[in-house]
């Protein structure tokens, strides 16, 4: 996948909004992506890639994470997923999307975890 997460944000990189403690989007200009996270690590970082993810987005089952952030969130996100991970052993896939307006999601079985858009 690899690519540059430059063409959701543009060339001047413009800042999105802030993620707010109840989940909320705080614009101040520009666009945000949704961001779907999964994880599969060495159980003895399961606990702090969850930790780490949920700072950014929301739980929404075993090893997935999803949610709206600005570029320098995403940015920061990566980097502190960087400094977890064990990178020989680890994997870790970052899906954006150009909003959650793109994503058509199915559930079926027990609902564990809900995206914030969603309620």
């Amino acid at each position: 996948m690899g690519g540059s997460a430059q063409g959701y944000w543009g060339v001047d990189g413009g800042s999105a909004g802030e993620q707010g403690t109840g989940g909320e989007r705080k614009e101040h200009g520009g666009c945000a992506v949704y961001v779907i996270l999964v994880y599969d690590v060495n159980v003895s970082r399961v606990g702090r890639v969850l930790k780490v993810g949920r700072r950014y987005l929301t739980w929404v089952q075993n090893s997935v994470l999803e949610g709206e952030l600005s570029r320098g969130q995403y940015e920061r996100l990566k980097a502190e997923l960087r400094g977890v991970i064990e990178p020989s052993e680890d994997s870790i896939v970052l899906y954006r999307l150009r909003s959650a307006d793109w994503l058509e999601r199915d559930t079926m079985g027990a609902v564990k975890g809900e995206p914030s858009w969603m309620v």
